[in-house]
C-alpha cells in the first residue's frame, strides 16, 4: 500500500525563513488611505496617473513609464517614517500600535507566519515590513490581515499567520524569487552537512 501525501492547499510556495521584521496595527481608514496612495502611484507608473486617460499620448506625461515602482515605494516609506517621527515629536504614543516581532517562521507569496509578543485578534489589519534585499531600501512593505493567532507555550508569545493584502504582481514575483533562492541555499547547506 502506498503512503498518501497530503494535498497542499497553498496557492504559493512557502519556506521556513527567519527575517528581521516589523509589525504595527492599523485601522481600516489607514488601510484605505494607503491603498489610495498606492493606486495613485501605480497609475503614475503605467503612465495613467492623475489627469491622464488611457487615450493619452504615451510621451506627454510628466512621469516615466518604467522604473518608477522603486522610487514610488521609497517615497511611500519615507512618508510613513516622517509620519511616525512627527507623531513622536508631538507626544502621540505609537507604542500601542507597535507589535514586537520575536521571529518570522515562514514566508510565502501570500503571507507570513511569525511569533509576536502579544495576542492579536483574527481580522486585525497590520502593516508588515520584511527586510528583503530585493526591494526598495531593502524592505518589503505591505498591509495584511491576521488570519490565525494562537498562544504558544508559557513564554507569553503568540504565533500568528498574516495574509498579505494589496501586493502587486511585480512585488509578489520578487518575493517568490527571493523565497526560491533561499530554498536553494537551504538545500545546498543540507547537502554539505550530509
Amino acid at each position: 500500500m502506498m503512503d498518501r501525501v497530503p494535498k497542499e492547499n497553498r496557492e504559493f510556495v512557502r519556506t521556513d525563513l527567519s527575517l528581521h521584521a516589523t509589525l504595527s496595527a492599523i485601522d481600516p481608514e489607514e488601510l484605505s488611505r494607503k491603498r489610495c496612495l498606492k493606486l495613485i502611484l501605480s497609475g503614475c507608473r503605467t503612465g495613467n496617473g492623475p489627469g491622464r486617460s488611457e487615450d493619452s499620448d504615451e510621451n506627454s506625461g510628466d512621469f516615466p513609464k518604467y522604473g518608477f515602482s522603486d522610487l514610488a515605494e521609497f517615497l511611500m516609506q519615507m512618508n510613513d517614517k516622517l509620519d511616525r517621527i512627527l507623531a513622536i515629536l508631538e507626544g502621540e504614543s505609537t507604542a500601542e500600535n507597535l507589535i514586537q516581532v520575536v521571529k518570522t517562521i515562514d514566508v510565502s507569496g501570500s503571507g507570513v507566519g511569525m511569533v509576536v509578543n502579544r495576542s492579536l485578534e483574527i481580522g486585525q489589519l497590520v502593516e508588515v515590513s520584511l527586510h528583503i534585499p530585493d526591494f526598495a531600501m531593502g524592505v518589503f512593505r505591505t498591509r495584511g490581515k491576521v488570519m490565525r493567532s494562537r498562544k504558544r507555550g508559557g513564554d507569553g508569545t503568540y504565533e500568528i499567520g498574516i495574509k498579505f493584502l494589496d501586493v502587486g504582481e511585480e512585488e509578489r514575483e520578487r518575493l517568490i524569487s527571493f523565497i526560491f533562492r533561499q530554498q536553494r541555499k537551504n538545500i545546498r547547506k543540507k547537502k554539505n552537512y550530509l
